[in-house]
């Protein structure tokens, strides 16, 4: 009850309503019938009304299922789970490959929306409607479902998927951004890990600027900076970089990684005594 909420109190409602109901046809019919199909009669009444209520009750719990934490049978999870990932069955794809073929790419839409709304953890699910918006013209709706999907796939852990979604998303729509600021941090840290440093500089560039109290903005700093010093030579920017940070967030966590690097940066800019001599 407390889960599901107001919708348990229609349920309610409509329960006892289908009580009443059976109570005045069986009032109704019992004085009509012959004493031998007395029986049969109220069986098959009261046998009706309980299948409608059951099935009422039965569709309220699918509707919840996802909040309720009981698993149904649908198309999204009929396929092998791989890790993360869900492999689709060789049927369900044959079935939005004929629908698009015939034409019928609004019936494939709806079919994919019905389905990550219903399993919103099936990352197959909302792979699959975001390739049919893809090809349809819905842009508007593209452009809301790939920001959920990007978070989806960054939370569990799939940054090499986030930043393919992100750059078809980019392509779109050169002002595609992430639903959350700090999304851009985690997807620059996935550019980086595929040696991409110019496109994981690009997400982060300007960051202070675009949202002057994000909380994110010291570890964008030495995110920043660390790539900066180890992957791009560029220790000069990197330096100011720290210096900026320790002298705005002196008490952030990271004040520690980054008084260490700034330290490294320095004693590598410092020529030897052997080196003087």
């Amino acid at each position: 009850m407390t889960t599901i909420g107001l919708p348990y109190l229609g349920l309610l409602a409509f329960v006892f309503l289908l009580s009443a109901s059976q109570a005045v046809l069986l009032s109704f019919l019992m004085p009509r019938v012959s004493s031998w199909l007395f029986l049969p009669v109220f069986t098959f009444v009261t046998m009706y009304f309980s299948l409608i209520m059951f099935n009422m009750m039965g569709y309220v719990i699918y509707q919840n299922h996802h909040l309720l934490g009981v698993q149904v049978k649908t198309k999204t999870n009929r396929g092998v789970r791989a890790g993360n990932n869900m492999v689709v069955d060789n049927d369900e794809t044959d079935s939005y490959a004929d629908l698009i073929a015939s034409g019928q790419i609004d019936k494939a839409l709806d079919i994919a929306y019905e389905e990550q709304r219903i399993d919103p953890e099936n990352v197959a699910a909302h792979d699959r409607y975001h390739k049919l918006l893809l090809i349809s013209d819905r842009k508007e709706r593209l452009l809301s479902h790939a920001r959920r999907y990007l978070a989806l796939l960054l939370n569990k852990n799939l940054s090499t998927e986030a930043i393919g979604v992100y750059r078809v998303m980019r392509e779109q729509d050169p002002a595609f951004e992430p639903e959350i600021p700090a999304h851009l941090l985690r997807l620059a840290e996935a550019a980086r890990k595929n040696r991409d440093f110019k496109l994981a500089m690009s997400l982060i560039k300007g960051f202070d600027k675009r949202f002057p109290r994000n909380a994110e903005i010291p570890n964008v700093y030495f995110f920043a900076a660390e790539m900066l010093c180890e992957n791009m030579r560029q220790d000069a920017t990197a330096r100011q970089i720290l210096t900026k940070l320790l002298e705005r967030y002196p008490e952030h966590p990271v004040k520690d990684k980054a008084r260490q690097l700034l330290n490294a940066i320095e004693k590598m800019a410092t020529p030897s005594s052997s080196t003087r001599n």
